[in-house]
C-alpha cells in the first residue's frame, strides 16, 4: 500500500476552483463555514464542488490546490511521451496510451502544423527535392532545379539555377507544390 501525503495539494478543475473562490468571497474567507456548507451539498454556482470528496474539499481549502488543465476536443496538447498533437477524448470505457499534460504553446503548435504538412507528402520537415516549386518571401514562385551534395554530405539546393544553403532555403522560402504533385513532370 502506498503512502498518502496528507499535506499534498489537491488537483481540481478550473470550474471547481472558480466555485471555491466564489464561496470564499461569499463567506469572507471563513473556512469553517465553507466546510459546513459542503456537508449539506451545493447547488447552482457551487455545484462543481459536489464532485470533490469531503476530504479533497477540506484539503483544497486548508492546504491549497492545483488546477488541472481542461482539454477540449482538437486542442493542441503536449502528451506525456513528449509529442505534440490534437486532443481527442477517449470514449467511456476506453483507455489511451498517452495522456495530455498541458496545452501546447503557440510555437509548439506551429512546429506541429509544419511537421504534419510535410508528413502528408511523406517527407520530414524541410526535406526539399529537385523539382519542388517554392515561393520566396516576396511572393515570387521558383523551382528547385538541382540538389547538389558536397563531399561532407551537405546538400546545396539550386533555386532557379542559383546555389544557396539549405538554411537560406528554409528561412526565405515555403513549399508551394512538391514534385510528386506536379502534372508537368
Amino acid at each position: 500500500m502506498g503512502v498518502v501525503n496528507v499535506m499534498e495539494k489537491v488537483k481540481i478543475t478550473e470550474r471547481q476552483a472558480r466555485s471555491i473562490e466564489t464561496l470564499l468571497k461569499v463567506w469572507d474567507g471563513d473556512l469553517e463555514r465553507c466546510v459546513l456548507c459542503k456537508v449539506g451539498g451545493f447547488n447552482s454556482a457551487y455545484e462543481p464542488i459536489n464532485e470533490l470528496t469531503f476530504d479533497d474539499f477540506v484539503k483544497a481549502l486548508y492546504i491549497g490546490y492545483e488546477i488541472e488543465p481542461e482539454f477540449k476536443a482538437n486542442d493542441y496538447v503536449l502528451f506525456d511521451d513528449g509529442s505534440i498533437g490534437r486532443y481527442i477524448p477517449a470514449p467511456k470505457g476506453f483507455s489511451v496510451k498517452h495522456h495530455p499534460v498541458r496545452h501546447a504553446t503557440d510555437e509548439e503548435i506551429e512546429h506541429e502544423k509544419e511537421r504534419v504538412k510535410w508528413a502528408e507528402i511523406g517527407r520530414k520537415v524541410n526535406e526539399w527535392r529537385e523539382g519542388d516549386i517554392v515561393e520566396r518571401l516576396d511572393g515570387e514562385l521558383m523551382e528547385i532545379t538541382r540538389m547538389a551534395i558536397n563531399t561532407s554530405g551537405n546538400k546545396f539546393p539550386f533555386v532557379d539555377s542559383v546555389q544557396m544553403t539549405i538554411e537560406h532555403l528554409n528561412e526565405h522560402f515555403t513549399l508551394v507544390c512538391p514534385i510528386e504533385n506536379r502534372f508537368d513532370k
